[in-house]
């Protein structure tokens, strides 16, 4: 009994010890469990960081391996905060394990840091899985390779950028030009023009692209040209271009050229001009070289097409060609059409005008020449360009002129003999014929005093009611016309014309006719009222007929 009681001790301790074994192989069959668990949980989605220390500026790469049976995209949008994503890359992966095919879809990141500290790379999602968080350390030290890399850069990629003239006009042309070089491949570009305040920017075609070897190397150059037209005088400042682009490489290099910014000193108008027109060349010319040859009447039309061509100023600052009515002609300019284009890195620029002349009166009439003053910025002198005047003969009306006179018929005179042998006139013959002549003139007496009062007055009421411009002003012509004067235009007549209403209402039907921009539609209203007061403002006081005495009083 003894000895089973110093036993039951030692089989107590003995258990003891066999359930703290048992507990401690729980706990670390558990700890296995839960890191297979969690290897499980990522063992689809791995990250990886080269390096996982740099200095702010640098950048580094972060590869991102997923499963191929995920099929899903990286959501990498949880990067922008505080990594900026300067290239991408994409491969898959196969292998071999354990005799079973396996593939691997492996996305490359080149990332550069916002800010310098530790920052974590929080956890990448895709599809339904994640990647494990990451931390790298930036420091705020700038690495000397890095300058080194940007040196490097500077000879890989330059840009340029210069003026013609540095100290122009108002209004002067300056042609501002850039180049970029670049003897490597790079990715993204993107190009930000120059820009300037206060002037034309005009630019001067897409650009264009050579080759040139410098010390050696050779280097692709892009050429950009821009026209600028300083509307004022002063200090200007040409904003400079700014060029972006990553450059392949290991890691892919992030650059941005910019220029230095251009001052200009814009010299004001001189005070001895006048007018101030700064181009290179100019000049006047019209398409109607054959205009004095030609005949015309009048109440003929014709058009000149006069055209101004500048070098060196844009078409929206020549001036306009202004053509006043002159001593027998009447002239009606048009809108000016206007054009720019560049020859070279010259500007060259017209504005035409079409103008249209009514001829009034016959003669000899003169149009007058055509003057523009200018400043020749090539020689520094003002200078004037002349389109000569030109002399036209207008006939008088087409109603008066003979077309192919004919020969008088020459009298001969009777011999005595065939004076003896005539016969005399019979009485009655004589009184007949006298008779027939005189119903005669009285027939057409009474047709003359009806037709040109009432047909003319039928024809313009009409053309009134339907708005027919051309058929109104052949009715007036015609009802004003008489034996002695024939009216061919309705400028003449109303030289003749003293009633200021009708005269108003033909001035608004001759601009309607000649006029490059007429009224959409004209209102014959208007002038068949003028036309009515007119005639009661001419006709003559009726006489009452009970003051007339009676044919046969009794």
């Amino acid at each position: 009994m003894k000895r089973l009681n110093c036993y039951v001790p030692r089989l107590v301790r003995g258990i003891q010890r066999c359930n703290v074994m048992v507990n401690i192989a729980m706990k670390q069959l558990l700890f296995i469990f839960l890191l297979s668990f969690l290897h499980q949980a990522y063992a689809d989605v791995v990250i990886k960081l080269e390096p996982d220390t740099i200095s702010i500026g640098d950048s580094f790469k972060l590869t991102l391996s997923v499963d191929s049976a995920i099929d899903a995209t990286p959501d990498f949008s949880v990067l922008d905060n505080d990594f900026t994503i300067i290239g991408t890359e994409k491969s898959v992966n196969y292998m071999v394990i354990n005799q079973r095919a396996k593939s691997m879809i492996e996305w490359t990141l080149y990332l550069t840091p916002k800010k310098a500290g530790k920052i974590e790379i929080p956890s990448i999602m895709v599809g339904q899985e994640k990647s494990q968080a990451k931390t790298i350390t930036v420091s705020s030290d700038v690495s000397q390779p890095e300058k080194q890399e940007t040196q490097t850069t500077r000879k890989a990629l330059d840009m340029q950028s210069n003026v013609d003239v540095e100290n122009p006009y108002v209004h002067q042309q300056i042609i501002y030009t850039v180049k970029i070089f670049n003897k490597t491949n790079i990715l993204d570009a993107a190009y930000t023009p120059p820009s300037i305040k206060g002037a034309l920017f005009i630019p001067i075609g897409s650009g264009e692209r050579a080759q040139t070897m410098i010390k050696g190397d050779i280097y692709a150059v892009e050429t950009l040209k821009y026209a600028i037209f300083p509307q004022k005088s002063g200090k200007f400042v040409i904003h400079p271009a700014k060029f972006t682009a990553i450059i392949e490489d290991f890691p892919p290099q992030k650059v941005t050229l910019k220029g230095e910014e251009q001052i200009l000193n814009i010299k004001p108008i001189p005070s001895n001009q006048r007018t101030w027109l700064p181009a290179k060349s100019l000049t006047l010319s019209e398409d109607n070289a054959t205009l004095p040859n030609q005949s015309f009447k009048v109440g003929d039309t014709f058009t000149r097409v006069i055209t101004v061509k500048a070098e060196g100023m844009p078409a929206q600052l020549l001036p306009n060609i202004i053509i006043k009515d002159g001593q027998g002609y009447q002239a009606y300019a048009e809108k000016p059409t206007i054009k720019n284009q560049f020859q070279g890195d010259t500007l060259v620029s017209t504005s035409t005008t079409k103008v249209t002349y009514v001829l009034n009166e016959p003669g000899l009439l003169t149009l007058p020449e055509i003057n523009i003053h200018w400043f020749n910025t090539s020689t520094q002198h003002k200078e004037t360009t002349t389109l000569p005047a030109e002399n036209i003969t207008v006939a008088g009306s087409a109603l008066t002129k003979i077309d192919n006179p004919t020969k008088p018929t020459p009298i001969v005179k009777p011999s005595p003999e065939r004076i003896k042998t005539s016969l005399r006139p019979h009485p009655f013959a004589l009184l007949f014929l006298g008779l027939l002549t005189y119903a005669a003139f009285h027939t057409w007496r009474r047709t003359k005093t009806k037709q040109p009062e009432n047909a003319p007055i039928k024809t313009l009421k009409k053309a009134c009611q339907k708005n027919q411009a051309q058929l109104a002003k052949k009715a007036l012509l015609d009802y004003f016309s008489n034996n002695t004067t024939n009216y061919i235009s309705l400028s003449k007549l109303q030289e003749n014309i003293h009633h200021p209403e009708l005269n108003k209402a033909i001035n608004n039907l001759n601009n309607q006719l000649y006029n490059p921009e007429p009224q959409t539609t004209w209102e014959g209203a208007t002038l068949w009222q003028a036309f009515n007061a007119y005639l009661k403002s001419t006709a003559a006081p009726k006489k009452n007929s009970a003051s007339i005495p009676p044919l046969n009083p009794s």
